[in-house]
């Protein structure tokens, strides 16, 4: 599952479509681990779409957020990327 969130992250996405990804990584803590170590890929489209989807699950799963809190603490200075940076920053 994760090379298919990772595959989707590649391409163009849609409001609605990063809305339904959120909803399908939050269900499970390990694509949930996954979709952080997403928003430090070197490509800035992956990271940039990792990122919005990261601040949907907040914004609309918050509880499921709590499960990667700590990570996130961890990475949140290591985040080079300006489109990710301010996804970072509005969590």
């Amino acid at each position: 599952m994760e090379h298919e969130i990772f595959e989707a992250l590649k391409s163009p996405l849609n409001k609605h479509q990063i809305i339904a990804l959120a909803s399908q990584i939050q269900k499970s803590r390990p694509l949930l681990r996954a979709l952080i170590e997403f928003t430090l890929n070197e490509k800035e489209q992956v990271s940039f779409r990792a990122s919005w989807i990261l601040e949907t699950i907040l914004d609309r799963y918050r509880t499921n957020f709590s499960y990667i809190i700590y990570r996130f603490l961890d990475i949140y200075p290591l985040q080079k990327n300006r489109s990710s940076q301010r996804h970072f920053t509005k969590i």
